[in-house]
This record gives structure tokens, C-alpha cells and sequence, in this order.
């Protein structure tokens, strides 16, 4: 099978590959592994929860059926 119009598959692949690219240059700020970025479970967030309990900080609740562990 002979490609007639290789420019057009070529641009393609092109448009593809740098989307990508510049896709995975916004990424910074995620944690992409367990404990974050760098291993040490810190974050640069304010104003986070630290402390909660049945009526403090949480925002939804769900029955789980069974043992729920």
C-alpha cells in the first residue's frame, strides 16, 4: 500500500506530538507519584484541613456496605 498524501498524515503527527508536548509542560503543580512531586507529602496549598472529625471538614459522606475498610 503506497501513501498518496504523506503531507497531510505528516502534519498530523506533527500537531499530535507537540500537543502533547506542550500538554505535559502544564503539569507542574501535580502530584504525580504517592506523597508528591518530590517524595515528601508537602504541599504549597493554604488554608487546608488539617484536623475533622463527624461534623467538622467533611464534605460528603457515603454508606459503605459491609466492613467498610
Amino acid at each position: 500500500m503506497i501513501l498518496k498524501d504523506t503531507g497531510s498524515l505528516f502534519r498530523t503527527v506533527f500537531i499530535l506530538t507537540v500537543f502533547f508536548i506542550f500538554k505535559s509542560w502544564g503539569n507542574g503543580g501535580d502530584w504525580p507519584q504517592f506523597r508528591g512531586p518530590d517524595g515528601q507529602g508537602h504541599s504549597a496549598e493554604k488554608g487546608i484541613p488539617i484536623h475533622w472529625n463527624e461534623d467538622e471538614n467533611i464534605a460528603w459522606k457515603s454508606v459503605v456496605p459491609g466492613l467498610g475498610y
